[in-house]
């Protein structure tokens, strides 16, 4: 069955995930840097030149949802 009713919006941004998808090279990176404590899921190098929060994500075997 279908809600009847939409989901309150939180009140807290610090509740949301958030995807950030564009072309190469168009900011994106640099602007999700900004958020206070963003973790970075490094699937590709390029975070070289950021101080952020990352995890290497060499090996996603095993992990679960």
């Amino acid at each position: 069955m279908l809600p009847t009713t939409p989901t309150p919006p939180k009140q807290n941004v610090t509740n949301y995930s958030i995807l950030l998808y564009g072309a190469s090279k168009c900011g994106k990176t640099s602007t999700a840097s900004q958020a206070d404590g963003a973790l970075f899921l490094a699937t590709e190098p390029g975070l070289n030149t950021l101080e952020v929060y990352q995890y290497l994500g060499t090996n996603w075997a095993g992990r679960s949802r």
